[in-house]
């Protein structure tokens, strides 16, 4: 199963989550369907990726720790950090056009963040079973 695809700012590369391993990793692959390369390998779930605006990172959520938090990497899966420390199932990050910040879903709501993760801001309360979750930050028009 493959899920969760996302362009690059530049249009050249596609970053998307696929348990063709086993179990969910994030993969890269140019346009042009060459060069596939696995980012990430570990037990769990990591998925959901996200390019920043200029290219250089990828957000994205990780089950690596209890429940679930947010991890950046470089393109090439090196200088991994965890960015949330929280274990309340927090998914689905994405960066804002600026870079400066991220929102993304932590139980059944949105935060907003810095984009190392810090300084975390809710957005939303959504009573149980109703929750919001996928964000994807947008461009203005």
């Amino acid at each position: 199963d493959t899920f969760s695809p996302r362009w690059s700012p530049d249009g050249k590369d596609i970053a998307f989550q696929s348990d063709q391993d086993g179990d969910f990793d994030v993969y890269i692959i140019r346009a042009n369907g060459k060069h596939l390369m696995q980012l990430t390998n570990v037990p769990g779930f990591d998925g959901e990726p996200d390019f920043s605006p200029n290219g250089k990172k990828i957000l994205f959520s990780s089950s690596r720790t209890t429940g679930g938090d947010i991890y950046r990497m470089n393109l090439n899966g090196t200088h991994v950090k965890q960015l949330t420390k929280n274990a309340a199932a927090e998914n689905s990050g994405s960066y804002s056009p600026s870079g400066k910040s991220i929102v993304f879903s932590r139980g059944n709501d949105l935060f907003t963040a810095t984009s190392n993760g810090r300084r975390a801001h809710r957005l939303t309360t959504s009573p149980s079973p109703n929750a919001d979750f996928g964000p994807n930050w947008q461009p203005k028009p």
